[in-house]
Formats: structure tokens, C-alpha cells, sequence
């Protein structure tokens, strides 16, 4: 599957987790992009069978889909979580990156990251060194 499509499918579970009926003008909104786009991408999507799209009613994602999509949402999280709380990015700079860095297919990545952020989490000394560290260089760059 493309990163585009698995953006549109990102866009749809969010749409799934609010517990929505979600419809194409939705997912427009949310993936802020054209109505042809969406049309197309729920085609792929179905052919995936990761969606059901009941053309000019609703779109269901199917238990494969909400499997895939809770997979990449998840992904998607934690990259965006550790370039917040962490890395200290600003909330579009973090989106951006995490949006490019989530395609990443690699689960030693990813559970790398993870491990990163427990101990962090359970070392909060060291985040708060970690995090004084980078701010100094940040400024040495500046």
C-alpha cells in the first residue's frame, strides 16, 4: 500500500474513532484534500478490502481495515508523541515529521522508540538532561 493510501486510511479511522458515519466530505475535511482524490482513494482502499463504500451513503471500515489502520494510527502516535515530549518539536513541525517517519516499516524501530520513551518516562532526571542537552545545541545552531 502507498503512504498516500495509508494516509487516507489514517484519516478515515479517525473519523472511525469518533464513532462517526463517515461520508467522502469527511474525509475531505480531515485529509484536507479534493473530493476526486477521496473518490479514488476509497476505490484502492475497498480493493484492499479495508474499507466497504457505499457510493453516495457512508464508508465502513472492514475488521481488516480497522486492524491495518489501528496498526499505522498507532505508528503514527508514538513517532508524534516522541518528537513531542522528547525531542520537544513544535505540534505542526512534529505532525510533519511524524507523517514522513511513520511509513517506516521497521518494528525494531519502532519498539526502539518505545523502549526510548519508557525509560525516559521512568528516568525523568535523564529526560530532563537529555531534553537540557538538546536545547543547548539547538541554541549553539541557532
Amino acid at each position: 500500500m502507498t503512504e498516500n493510501l495509508e494516509h487516507y486510511l489514517i484519516a478515515i479511522y479517525k473519523l472511525y474513532l469518533q464513532n462517526k458515519i463517515i461520508q467522502v466530505r469527511d474525509i475531505t475535511n480531515e485529509a484536507e484534500v479534493k473530493h476526486s482524490s477521496v473518490i479514488s482513494a476509497l476505490k484502492r482502499l475497498e480493493s484492499y478490502d479495508y474499507i466497504e463504500y457505499i457510493k453516495h451513503s457512508h464508508i465502513n471500515l472492514t475488521q481488516k481495515g480497522i486492524i491495518k489502520a489501528s496498526k499505522l494510527y498507532k505508528r503514527k502516535y508514538i513517532m508524534n508523541k516522541f518528537l513531542l515530549d522528547f525531542l520537544n518539536f513544535s505540534e505542526k513541525e512534529a505532525d510533519e515529521v511524524s507523517c514522513k517517519i511513520e511509513h517506516i516499516n521497521s518494528k525494531n524501530f519502532l519498539n526502539s522508540i518505545e523502549l526510548l520513551e519508557s525509560f525516559f518516562e521512568e528516568n525523568e532526571n535523564y529526560k530532563i538532561e537529555f531534553q537540557k542537552h538538546l536545547k543547548s545545541i539547538n541554541l549553539k545552531e541557532e
